[in-house]
């Protein structure tokens, strides 16, 4: 929704995938790593359903809908229709567009039910930090554009004992994420505009005075 109109996205998340496309058949890893299954369209057997619901899913969980589709991706294959059969409705302040902050909370609360889901499992360690790190990559940059100190914080000491080399060097990486937001690019934009003139000034001022005195 903007200004009063519906716009719509076509092609919504195609460039999620490096191949283009979305996996299929046996996609566990693939969804412990991040949910790629709209919910909207998502047909499963009821007894498998049931199943979930009564053993597996915990009130604690933060979403029902990506858990549900690792359990059953963790026993059964997972095909992809390739046609536009739903449309999701895209609002301000919505759960999934809170801004930054609200964000920055759904990715951290994501990371303990990942953590629970690994564990119950029985998923190796390895596989387990794969799947944390897409979280804690999205957690380190929408943290930083919230200015959640505290998860910015929980996310570099994860990220610096297991994906070093994705903070390397940290500064380069805070630049790169903060270039994605428009109104911090206009705010160093604005800064450097403003240093110039500040420097300018500075320089131009003896000459002014030296004028004045000369005049008088």
């Amino acid at each position: 929704m903007r200004g009063g109109h519906w716009r719509c996205l076509r092609n919504f998340q195609k460039h999620r995938h490096a191949d283009g496309g979305t996996p299929t058949g046996h996609v566990f890893s693939n969804l412990l790593r991040g949910s790629f299954v709209q919910t909207c369209t998502l047909c499963v057997r009821a007894n498998i359903d049931r199943e979930f619901l009564a053993n597996f899913l915990k009130d604690s969980y933060p979403v029902g809908d990506w858990p549900l589709s690792i359990f059953v991706a963790e026993k059964h294959d997972i095909g992809y229709l390739p046609r536009s059969t739903a449309v999701y409705r895209r609002v301000a302040g919505s759960m999934m567009n809170a801004g930054w902050a609200g964000r920055a909370c759904i990715h951290a609360a994501y990371i303990p039910m990942i953590e629970d889901v690994c564990a119950r499992m029985g998923v190796n360690n390895s596989d387990r930090i794969q799947a944390l790190k897409p979280l804690y990559h999205a957690l380190f940059s929408l943290a930083l554009l919230a200015g959640d100190w505290p998860l910015f914080e929980q996310s570099i000491k994860w990220l610096q004992v297991h994906d070093e080399s994705f903070l390397s060097p940290l500064s380069r990486r805070i630049k790169s994420c903060m270039a994605r937001c428009a109104a911090i690019r206009r705010f160093f934009v604005i800064k450097h505009e403003a240093s110039i003139a500040l420097e300018e000034w500075c320089r131009y001022r003896p000459v002014a005075k030296q004028l004045r005195r000369t005049k008088s």
